[in-house]
């Protein structure tokens, strides 16, 4: 006899009466129950390895930050205070030097408190930057030190020429990037409030990742003023500098882009995050940051989009011409509260930041967009899991970056870990644990709202419990154990948090069950009628169309791949190769070097000049490499001078694993020189 599914008013009633049953036996011995604790946390496997920072030394309560922007030097002069106080640790031994995170990009050219100069030692630390020593005084306990210093800002700073819709400065704040940009604890664990003036020639706009505090002009500059009241890491300090133009596209959210791309975006951007937000607010709680204000970023922006408080900057590859990427905003609202409100203490459990707002934005793309869409997402991102898992398992880490918990020892770079381990693990993990709430209900005959429901109360109660902290994954597993202690005995906590490979659990995905069919019914008739399957692909959102890619991109060339006339005409009829949705494109041109599409091989040049995203420009070059060395160098060689340094190494990387096969050193050479005269602004 089939289950009887209630009502939401009777599931609520159901659930109400339990939980009132529950409350009623925490006075009472429950045997039944044994007794469960959180995995132990060891904190030296969590110290971060690329940071200077040392523990219970000294705290930053306050920093206010003094800049001039020159765009067309493409320089940052100024000066940082930090408000500083000394730690007294357990041993009563008071620390003398006070070291901070900094970076070969930055000159410091003095350090005081008070009015004494204080003496200091810049030197290397790691591969990610260098360190500041400063001797402080005996007699210092805390107080205001004054940092004048100068930098290009390295990692942190993404600075544009006109010809790349410039002169513009982006510093969009990232994993261990800030350092560039001001000295700073560069952890996730100390937080503190800042404000800044910020000072730029009068025909450029500032924004910042804070409130707007006012501006004046002088002299023919502009001097714009942003405080942040509440304490954030110092990865979510982030300033764009350029001509900006500005509309209005929700009623706390305002739109800044440069003038040639705004109109793209305001029309597939407008009312957006609103419905977003709205839908938030009703499962984690009040939105805490006021306005989400976006920035459309230019095309040289080789990161995803990434949330700050008031300030979200959204990748280029966002804007594609439909509107058919316009739902990844719901993961930006979701990284607002997980993520900038409730922020992972260690880089070695980002799925704290990033498992956490995936898992939060399906729940929005589910109640907005419906849960075919939220299903399609998860059944493709479980892909994406198993590609990388098998990459990195293959690596000499021996599975390490499969990991949800990655120790940042000495040597690794934490942004190494933000691969799609941590957003889709971490999915995988909150879904497990939904799943053993509502297994714990069992009296509860629960349909299908209900059950994707079932964790929102607990992370409601997780976000105001953590507000505006740093947490471990200990703080997380503890207060799951805390709200639901039933649930908490079918999860294997450290399983998840250490084990390497694959998770055997899989999320459910009913609702897209269709769409699948009916991409492995188009593999089948790819064979013989390109056309008619090219024509169904339009009709699909872009999940299902990516999806279907993978399918091709999955099978053997030798077995059952379609033959190249059907892939052509299936390229014609999909407008594939006039995309700009770097999802597809990306996807396309592996499948074009895989089975040597010579007639679309103008594609794949296509594709690597269409975005400057990691997420979409590596693969391909490394496919590429592979098969044709010499026609990747060239593609670099056209392409490197526009793409940011971190990438430009990674490919550089790519161009040199292997000498005796790929372009000779002169090349490599020539273009490392190219690049280092484009970085002196001398190209």
């Amino acid at each position: 006899m089939a289950a009887q599914v209630l009502s939401k008013e009777e599931a609520d009633k159901e659930i109400r009466d339990l939980m009132k049953a529950l409350e009623d036996l925490k006075t009472q011995p429950q045997p039944c129950l044994p007794c469960f604790e959180p995995p132990a946390l060891d904190l030296k496997d969590l110290e971060d390895g690329s940071s200077c920072f040392e523990r219970d030394t000294y705290t930053i309560r306050h920093a206010v930050f003094d800049w001039t922007v020159d765009l067309d030097k493409r320089r940052v002069e100024g000066t940082c205070i930090l408000s500083i106080k000394r730690c007294q640790t357990r041993s009563h031994h008071e620390p003398t030097q006070l070291r901070l995170d900094a970076h070969r990009a930055m000159t410091v050219e003095s350090i005081r408190w008070r009015l004494m100069s204080l003496d200091f030692e810049k030197t290397r630390w790691g591969d990610v930057g260098d360190e500041i020593v400063v001797e402080m005084p005996d007699d210092f306990r805390e107080g205001d030190v004054t940092i004048a210093y100068g930098t290009t800002g390295g990692p942190a700073a993404t600075w544009l020429r006109p010809k790349q819709g410039g002169p513009a400065l982006y510093a969009t704040g990232r994993c261990c990037a800030n350092r560039a940009l001001f000295p700073c604890f560069d952890v996730p664990s100390q937080r503190f409030t800042w404000a800044a003036s910020i000072r730029v020639k009068d025909e450029y706009n500032v924004v910042a990742a804070a409130e707007r505090k006012g501006e004046r002009v002088e002299g023919g500059w502009r001097v714009c003023r942003f405080e942040m009241a509440t304490p954030v890491p110092s990865y979510l300090v982030a300033v764009a500098v350029g001509v900006l133009e500005t509309r209005a596209v929700g009623p706390r959210s305002t739109l800044y882009a440069h003038p040639s791309t705004m109109e793209a975006a305001e029309q597939e951007l407008r009312g957006v995050p609103e419905k977003y937000l709205t839908a938030a607010e009703t499962m984690f709680g009040p939105y805490a940051w006021g306005r989400f204000d976006v920035v459309v970023m230019p095309r040289a922006f080789a990161h995803g989009s990434v949330a700050h408080p008031h300030l979200t900057f959204l990748a280029p590859s966002v804007i594609v011409g439909d509107g058919s990427l316009a739902y990844t905003v719901a993961h930006e609202v979701a990284s607002t509260y997980f993520g900038a409100l409730v922020t992972n203490a260690s880089w070695a459990e980002c799925f704290l930041n990033e498992g956490l707002a995936t898992y939060a934005a399906r729940r929005l793309t589910y109640e907005v967009d419906g849960a075919a869409l939220a299903d399609l997402e998860a059944r493709v991102g479980r892909r994406l899991l198993e590609h990388e898992i098998n990459l990195v398992q293959s690596e000499e880490s021996g599975g390490l970056f499969s990991r949800l918990r990655v120790p940042v020892n000495y040597g690794i770079d934490p942004d190494d870990t933000n691969t799609d381990v941590p957003f889709e693990k971490g999915f995988a993990f909150l879904c497990a644990m939904r799943d053993a709430v509502v297994d714990s209900f069992h009296p509860v005959r629960y349909g299908e709202d209900q059950k994707r429901a079932a964790l929102d109360p607990f992370l409601e109660s997780y976000v105001r419990a953590f507000s505006n902290k740093s947490v471990y994954a200990e703080d997380f597993v503890g207060h799951f154990v805390k709200v639901h202690k039933r649930a908490a005995l079918q999860v294997d906590f450290p399983e998840w948090l250490d084990g390497a490979g694959v998770p055997p659990y899989e999320p459910e995905t009913p609702a897209c069950d269709a769409s699948i069919a009916a991409c492995e019914a188009a593999v089948d008739r790819i064979q013989t009628d390109g056309t008619r399957v090219g024509e169904l692909w339009r009709t699909w959102p872009t999940p299902q169309r990516a999806y279907f890619l993978d399918l091709l991109c999955g099978t053997p060339p030798e077995d059952d791949a379609a033959p190249p006339a059907q892939l052509y005409a299936f390229c014609r009829a999909a407008g594939l190769s006039d995309s700009r949705n770097g999802e597809l494109t990306m996807r396309w041109a592996l499948l074009v070097l895989r089975d040597r599409l010579e007639l679309k091989d103008g594609d794949v040049e296509r594709h690597l000049h269409l975005t400057a995203r990691q997420k979409f420009v590596l693969p391909v070059f490394r496919a590429l490499a592979a098969l044709e060395p010499e026609r990747a160098v060239n593609c670099l060689f056209k392409i490197g001078l526009g793409l940011e340094d971190r990438l430009r190494r990674k490919l550089d990387r790519v161009v040199e694993a292997d000498p005796d096969t790929l372009a000779d050193a002169k090349k490599k050479g020539a273009f490392a020189k190219l690049c280092e005269m484009h970085d002196k602004g001398l190209l």
